[in-house]
């Protein structure tokens, strides 16, 4: 399947799932995510927020284990005229807004100057079994990982990989590993 029809299928199968089985697979994931952290030990962990009506993983229990671990967070920020992405730091004390599509973003962001150290959680609609992923189609991922070359890359989802996805582009970006429930 190409991409767009890979985000139409999945979307949608996302769509179907209850409040009660996002809440539990977040939490099966969060637990799994907080596995590869402590393996790879990163300093800063940047996360996304859930955009509510698309049935998104909620990192919610994830955030409050890293904070308690000492580990730094950040969440994106998005210029959609650019579409550049950014990261703001994330912590008990951020005011969020909710801006463009529903996404809360730090309504006074402090950007994350340097990446060292890094993992980022990377949000998905559907995955190879390559670790090549499919998002909304802006590109904001890709772009900023062709930026940010030392990192690691831990995509989260809801579903298992598919066999392959037809049309990637050489600017996609592979995802260290996924994990899914």
């Amino acid at each position: 399947m190409n991409k767009q029809e890979l985000r139409t299928l999945f979307l949608a199968k996302r769509l179907l799932l209850t409040e009660d089985e996002v809440i539990l697979k977040s939490n099966s994931l969060s637990e799994k995510a907080l596995l590869i952290i402590r393996e790879v030990k990163p300093s800063l962990v940047l996360l996304f927020l859930p955009i509510s009506n698309k049935n998104e993983f909620d990192c919610k229990e994830l955030v409050v284990k890293l904070w308690s671990l000492g580990i730094k967070t950040a969440i994106p920020v998005t210029d959609f005229t650019t579409k550049a992405m950014h990261f703001a730091i994330f912590d008990s004390n951020t005011e969020l807004v909710e801006k463009k599509y529903g996404i809360s973003e730090p309504r006074n962001p402090i950007y994350i100057k340097e990446y060292k150290n890094a993992l980022a959680i990377v949000p998905l609609l559907a995955h190879d079994k390559s670790n090549f992923r499919v998002g909304y189609g802006g590109g904001f991922y890709d772009r900023f990982f062709q930026q940010q070359t030392n990192m690691y890359k831990l995509g989260v989802t809801f579903f298992a990989p598919v066999d392959f996805i037809d049309d990637l582009d050489t600017f996609d970006i592979r995802l260290d590993k996924v994990v899914f429930d």
